[in-house]
C-alpha cells in the first residue's frame, strides 16, 4: 500500500508544478490592469484634443479601429487597412474580414499599449524607420516573429495612417496558424452575440461544456481510484478521504486548465481564467489534500494515534494555513505584484504577534518539550503539584488530566515542562525473592508429613462423654 501511496503522490507532484512555471514574457494581471488604466488616460487626453481626426496620427488610427471593433463594426475598422499593392490572390479580399482576423490573432498574443504609439502626424522620428512608417508591434510565429507596421498614405487629399499593406498581406498566413475552425465560426453565428471576460459567445459555451466534462471526468477517475482502494485494508480510510474531495477537485481544475488553453482565448481572458485562477486553485486542493493524507497515514498507527494525536491535529491546521498563505503569495508574485512589501509586513506582523502571544508560544514550546523528553505519556497516572490523575491528551497548548473523581483539569504545557512531575505509572516494581527450593526426595518433605494432621490444642473440639 505504501507503494501505491508513493506512486499516487509522485503522479500528483508531477502534474502540479506546471502551473508554477509561468512564462517569463507572458503578461500578468497587473500588466493587464495597468494597461487598461493607461489606455483610459490616453483616450481621455485624445478626446480633449479637437484638432485631430481619426487617421491623423498612429494613435488616432488605433483608437478608431478599437472603437469600431468594440461595436463589431468591422466594415469601418477595415477602412484603416492599406489595401494597395496586395498579391493577386488577395485582390478580392474583404477588409472587414481581414481586420477582424488580425484583431483576434493579436488579442491571443499581445495587449495593445497605446502609450507606445505616437500622437504626432509625423509619427515617431527616432525609431530608425522611414518618416511614413511606424512600428505597431510584433507577433510570434513558429519559426520566428512578424513585425506589424503602420503606414502614412495619401487619401482624399490628406495623409492618413493605416495598417501597412506589408502587414495586411500576412494576415491570411497568420489566420491559418492561429485562426478558428470554420465550424466554430458558423456556430458563433447561431449563438446570441455577447462576451464575458473578453470571451466570445462560442468560447463561453465551450467553457461551460468543459466545466461539465471536467467534473464528470474527475468523478470517473475518483470512482476508479476508490475501486482500487477497496483492495487495501490498512490505509483505506486515509486514502479514501484524500481521493473523495481533494484529489477530485485537483483533477477537475487541472483538466479545466488544459481545456481552457485550447479555446483560443485572448490573452486577457487567459490571464484571468487560466494562469491566475485555475492552476492555483488546483494547487491549493492538492497541497491541502497531501497534508491531510500524510497526517492521516502517520496517525493510522495505534501507537502514534495514542501519543501524537493531540499535537498532530493543530499542527496540521497550521500547515494548511501556511500552505494557503504561501500559494497566495506565489499567485501575487506571478500576477506581477511585488511581494517584498507584503513579506516585510508579514515580518513586522509576526514580531508583533510573537510579542503579544508570549504565553501561547511558551505553551507550544512546552508541548514539544514534553513530546521530545517524554516524561509522561497518554495513559500514565501522574501527580503534578496537588493534581493527580490520568494523562488523556497532550495538546499543543495544554495537557488534559482526568482526576480520580472523573473531573478534567487542563494544565498549560509551560507549567508541565517546568514543574516536578511524579509519574506513578513509571514506578519500577522489583520482584520478591523466592523461598528456598527443596528438590523432590529431600528430607524436608517426610518431616512435614506429621504436621499435616496436627491441630492446635485451642482449636480441638471438647471431649464427649
Amino acid at each position: 500500500m505504501l507503494r501505491i501511496s508513493a506512486l499516487l503522490l509522485a503522479l500528483l507532484f508531477s502534474l502540479a508544478p506546471s502551473l508554477l512555471l509561468a512564462q517569463d514574457n507572458a503578461p500578468t494581471i497587473k500588466d493587464v490592469l495597468d494597461t487598461d488604466q493607461k489606455t483610459g488616460q490616453v483616450i481621455a487626453e485624445v478626446l480633449e484634443d479637437d484638432t485631430l481626426q481619426p487617421g491623423d496620427t498612429p494613435l488616432t488610427t488605433l483608437l478608431a479601429i478599437m472603437e469600431a471593433a468594440e461595436q463589431s463594426d468591422w466594415a469601418t475598422a477595415g477602412t484603416y487597412l492599406d489595401m494597395r499593392y496586395l498579391p493577386p490572390d488577395m485582390t478580392n479580399a474583404d477588409p472587414a474580414t481581414l481586420i477582424e482576423q488580425l484583431s483576434i490573432v493579436w488579442s491571443q498574443q499581445r495587449i495593445l499599449d497605446l502609450t507606445r504609439l505616437s500622437n504626432q502626424p509625423e509619427g515617431h522620428r527616432d525609431d530608425g524607420l522611414p518618416s511614413y512608417r511606424d512600428k505597431l508591434g510584433s507577433l510570434d510565429l513558429p519559426d520566428g516573429n512578424l513585425t506589424l507596421y503602420l503606414q502614412r498614405i495619401p487619401e482624399n487629399g490628406r495623409r492618413v495612417w493605416k495598417i501597412s499593406n506589408t502587414t495586411v498581406q500576412e494576415i491570411p498566413a497568420l489566420w491559418d496558424i492561429y485562426g478558428y475552425n470554420p465550424l466554430i465560426t458558423k456556430l458563433a453565428n447561431y449563438l446570441p452575440d455577447f462576451s464575458v471576460l473578453h470571451m466570445k459567445n462560442w468560447q463561453v459555451a465551450g467553457l461551460l461544456l468543459m466545466v461539465m466534462g471536467a467534473w464528470l471526468a474527475a468523478a470517473l477517475v475518483r470512482k476508479l481510484l476508490l475501486w482500487m482502494l477497496n483492495h487495501s485494508e490498512r490505509y483505506r480510510d486515509s486514502l479514501h478521504r484524500f481521493v473523495v474531495v481533494p484529489m477530485r477537485w485537483f483533477i477537475f481544475f487541472k483538466l479545466l486548465q488544459i481545456g481552457v488553453g485550447e479555446l483560443g482565448l485572448s490573452i486577457k481572458a487567459r490571464v484571468y481564467l487560466n494562469e491566475s485562477a485555475l492552476g492555483y486553485l488546483a494547487t491549493v486542493f492538492l497541497v491541502l489534500g497531501i497534508i491531510e493524507l500524510l497526517t492521516a497515514l502517520f496517525l493510522s498507527s495505534a501507537s502514534n494515534q495514542k501519543y501524537w494525536s493531540g499535537i498532530i491535529r493543530p499542527v496540521r491546521t497550521i500547515l494548511k494555513m501556511i500552505a494557503i498563505v504561501v500559494i497566495f503569495l506565489l499567485w501575487l508574485s506571478d500576477s506581477g505584484y511585488d511581494i517584498t512589501t507584503v513579506l516585510a509586513g508579514l515580518g513586522i506582523g509576526s514580531i508583533a504577534v510573537a510579542l503579544a502571544a508570549q504565553k501561547t508560544l511558551e505553551n507550544v514550546i512546552g508541548a514539544f518539550t514534553l513530546y521530545i523528553a517524554k516524561p509522561i505519556q497518554p495513559g500514565d497516572f501522574c501527580k503534578v503539584g496537588d493534581i493527580a490523575g490520568v494523562i488523556e491528551e497532550i495538546g499543543l497548548r495544554s495537557t488534559r488530566i482526568r482526576r480520580m473523581d472523573r473531573s478534567v483539569v487542563y494544565v498549560p504545557n509551560s507549567v508541565l515542562s517546568s514543574a516536578s512531575i511524579e509519574n506513578i505509572s513509571d514506578v519500577r516494581l522489583s520482584p520478591l525473592p523466592a523461598g528456598p527450593s527443596h528438590p523432590p526426595g529431600s528430607q524436608f518433605r517426610p518431616a512435614a508429613q506429621p504436621a499435616r494432621g496436627f491441630t492446635p490444642p485451642d482449636l480441638q473440639p471438647p471431649p464427649t462423654h
